[in-house]
């Protein structure tokens, strides 16, 4: 096992939970099951009532689903708001009932993140370029903004970087700080987190470089590092995690792509369960990225594989590090990819499900089936 790996398990089929670009009367949210073993993907549910429900977070231990609602006031009618729903076993598939929803604070939230303790959401604005921080109550319902940040700022593309455009969050460890990259000003802004009120102080910011645009950001499973893939810049880049100072220190970057590549806008990343590889999806491309991680030699560009399909954004990987479950989006399908050669290559599909501008995939982890009510 190489420096920072962490050992992995497998497990039985797994509850898929697929967020997408619909209408507030249309089906935006999917519900699959996973037969991993026998790599069989299929839809057996969806739900209505949420408008652009493009990303979803799951609390496994309070037993909840949320769901951003990707509107802006402007075109819309409406801003953005967060939707929170229990999720109840029937004994065929699991039912999403509707708790409530809040105000996100701004136009098209587009990112949650939920602190280990399941306490609280931060809520990432792209709209408005802002964070928010909501309460998660005992039952799972969200309260009320507890704080509110604005970015400020811009860069130099005039299309995409006019202004702030906050595009993801996590908690670091230790739940002290809160790390949010923000895709307008070329920046990783860190917050101090005090998780008694919920609230966000200014503590440092990590300058991208011109034009690169942060968009996602993802952990280590050893949270000592902190990974982020630049959407415009097409990079992955590594940050060593100083937990005592809460400072972000450089360590290293990666290409998301092959060198003669075309016109492309890197999208979504994650580390790999046993911390090796990281996994970058590309648009344009239409491809994922995977790239090797150690202590030593710090990042390194192993592959770059098709997704056999249009505009991979978000992607998850299966808990035992076995598959990635992508999103198309343009291409209307959620494709599964194994994993090859220790984590270093992808294969072609073993899988795919129809699914209407899909966006984002999460699993119900560490468990086959949700709680009962």
């Amino acid at each position: 096992m190489s420096p920072g790996a962490v050992p992995v398990s497998r497990s039985p089929d797994r509850w898929v939970f697929i967020g997408s670009y619909a209408e507030a009367h249309g089906d935006g949210i999917h519900i699959g099951v996973l037969a991993e073993s026998r790599r069989e993907l299929r839809i057996v549910a969806s739900q209505a009532g949420v408008a652009n429900p493009s990303f979803l977070r799951i609390a496994p231990r309070v037993g909840c689903l949320y769901a951003v609602s990707e509107t802006r006031a402007e075109s819309d009618g409406i801003a953005g708001h967060v939707h929170a729903f229990r999720l109840v076993d029937d004994g065929s598939a699991p039912r999403l009932v509707t708790i409530n929803r809040r105000a996100s604070g701004g136009d098209l939230p587009c990112h949650l993140a939920i602190d280990t303790a399941e306490r609280w959401l931060a809520v990432s604005n792209y709209g408005t370029g802002s964070v928010a921080i909501l309460p998660i109550g005992t039952d799972g319902g969200l309260g009320e903004i507890t704080d509110l940040v604005q970015h400020e700022g811009s860069g130099p593309n005039p299309e995409r970087q006019l202004g702030p455009h906050a595009h993801s969050s996590v908690f670091m460890p230790g739940g002290r700080f809160l790390a949010a990259a923000d895709l307008g000003t070329d920046s990783i802004v860190v917050h101090a987190f005090d998780d008694r009120t919920g609230s966000l102080r200014p503590h440092r910011v990590v300058r991208s470089p011109a034009g690169a645009g942060p968009r996602h950001l993802a952990l280590h499973p050893r949270g000592t590092h902190l990974f982020v893939v630049e959407e415009l810049g097409n990079r992955v880049v590594a940050y060593r995690w100083d937990a005592d100072s809460g400072d972000l220190l450089p360590s290293g970057s990666a290409s998301c792509l092959p060198s003669d590549a075309a016109s492309n806008i890197a999208a979504d990343l994650h580390a790999s369960p046993d911390g090796r590889h990281v996994y970058a999806s590309n648009r344009g491309h239409d491809s994922v990225a995977v790239i090797g991680f150690d202590d030593i030699d710090g990042l390194q560009q192993l592959a770059v594989r098709p997704t056999t399909g249009s505009w991979p954004r978000g992607f998850t990987i299966t808990p035992d590090g076995s598959h990635l479950l992508v999103a198309n989006q343009l291409s209307d399908e959620v494709v599964l990819l194994p994993v090859t050669d220790s984590g270093s290559g992808i294969d072609r599909p073993a899988a795919r499900v129809g699914v209407r501008q899909p966006t984002s995939v999460s699993f119900w982890a560490g468990r086959t089936r949700p709680s009962s009510p």
